[in-house]
Formats: C-alpha cells, sequence, structure tokens
C-alpha cells in the first residue's frame, strides 16, 4: 500500500486495511481524506486491544502474554504501541515475539516462547502470518500455548480463538466504493469506512485439546463454534 500511495498521485485508490490511515500517512483526515486515496480500515488498535481482554479472560492467571509480531509488516511499529498499551492497561508483562521472513523464524520465536514460559499469545493482523496460520497453529499447539487470533482462517485451521471483522463485509465495501468512484465520485471527498461488524469464533477441538473449559462470560459472545 505505501508503495502505491507514493508512485501514484492521481489514479484513484480504494483500500482495505487494518491499521489507521491516518497515523500510516495515507490520508489527512477520516471525514476528508483528500488526494485520490479512500477506502475501509478496521482500527487495528482498538482489535488488538479486545484480543488482550479476551484471551486474558480465557487465562486469568497468565502474568505475560506474548504478541507474535512480524516486523516487515506495514505499521509493525504501531501494533508494537497498541499491545504494550494493552498490555499495560490489563497489568500483565508483553513478551514481543518477533520474526522476519524466514520461515525458520517462527520455529524459534515459538521455542523462546516455552523458554519464557508464557502462557497465552495474540497474534494480530497481516498478510504474512495469515500465509503462515497452519505452521503458527501447529506451533501454538505443540506448545499447548492458548492464542487468539486476528482472522477466522487461524480457527478453521484449528486455532483456538479469533477476533476480527468480518471481511467479506469489508471488501463488499470496498467494491461499493469502486462503483462510487467509476461513476464519477471524487475519492478525496468519500471518508474512509470503519467496519463495524465483528466475529468472534472459537474451535472447540481445540480448547478440549488444550484442556480448556471456555467460560459461560466468552460463550455467550461467540458468533460461531467449530466444531
Amino acid at each position: 500500500m505505501a508503495a502505491v500511495t507514493a508512485a501514484n498521485k492521481t489514479t484513484p485508490v480504494v483500500f482495505v486495511i487494518g491499521d489507521d490511515p491516518i497515523r500510516l500517512g495515507f490520508v489527512s483526515s477520516m471525514s476528508q481524506p483528500g488526494g485520490n486515496i479512500t477506502g475501509l480500515t478496521f482500527l487495528e488498535e482498538t482489535v488488538i486491544s479486545k484480543h488482550f481482554e479476551i484471551i486474558r479472560e480465557l487465562v486469568p492467571q497468565a502474568a505475560a502474554i506474548a504478541f507474535l509480531l512480524h516486523t516487515d509488516t506495514p505499521g509493525a511499529d504501531f501494533q508494537i504501541k497498541d499491545a504494550q498499551d494493552a498490555a499495560n492497561a490489563l497489568g500483565v508483562q508483553l513478551e514481543v515475539m518477533k520474526v522476519g521472513n524466514d520461515d525458520r523464524d517462527l520455529e524459534l520465536a515459538f521455542a523462546r516462547l516455552t523458554d519464557n514460559k508464557i502462557k497465552a499469545m495474540v497474534v494480530p493482523g497481516g498478510a504474512f502470518l495469515l500465509s503462515h496460520r497452519n505452521q503458527v497453529v501447529a506451533l501454538a499447539s505443540r506448545n499447548s500455548i492458548p492464542a487468539i487470533y486476528a482472522d477466522r482462517e487461524y480457527v478453521a485451521a484449528g486455532g483456538l480463538l479469533s477476533y476480527g471483522p468480518i471481511q467479506s463485509d469489508a471488501y463488499r465495501g470496498a467494491g461499493i466504493y469502486v462503483s462510487k468512484i467509476l461513476k464519477g465520485a471524487n475519492p478525496a471527498e468519500m471518508p474512509i469506512d470503519q467496519s463495524a461488524k465483528f466475529e468472534f469464533v472459537v474451535n472447540l477441538k481445540a480448547a478440549e485439546a488444550l484442556g480448556i473449559e471456555l467460560p459461560l462470560s466468552l460463550m455467550m459472545r461467540v458468533s460461531e463454534a467449530i466444531e
């Protein structure tokens, strides 16, 4: 996205991103983006905070929570800040597990996680981690680490929990924006839309394998339970 915006200042661009487009420098205002760019955001800082709240509710004894971070993901520095703010609010220690683009980094990160005796983990949004979801889920399972993920695909792959925006709605919204621009709308005057529909998904088999009994307070908020 950053490369596209840097190279193109005239052709309309419609984005779907997790982070705040203002703090990423893509637009000047949510209500009046200006320039040739508009789109939809999930405002990931709010989602990350929710991830920490949910996993702490599930594992209240966890004094430290790991945060799996792909360092080349756009906005990675913001993700760390959001995670630290969320951990501070809960009074827990944050352990950032940084990985690069080498698949072996994930193995090494989880080895360090075991060494530090972390009892819970948050996996934020990002294309690299999502594309490696089977490996991430397998490593979390192998190390008996309860984890909450940003995307439903992790839970479908055997992960424990996910909380995040309903992606299909977001991309449908992007399509509507594209249609309006093709009909003459000015992207500079099209407000950045914020995803309002979120889903909370749980994998019951994963919970059973981890020996976790999901509290009723969480189950009452679940959108979908995969068995």
